[in-house]
């Protein structure tokens, strides 16, 4: 079984995750100009 204040963190973690490749990425897109 999962616990619950598990799958909260870990949903906040892939969260931040996501929110800080997007910005990698558009740092990346910024410097490819």
């Amino acid at each position: 079984a999962i616990d619950p204040d598990t799958g909260d963190i870990l949903e906040l973690n892939i969260f931040t995750v996501i929110n800080y490749t997007t910005k990698l990425l558009k740092i990346l897109l910024f410097f490819q100009k």
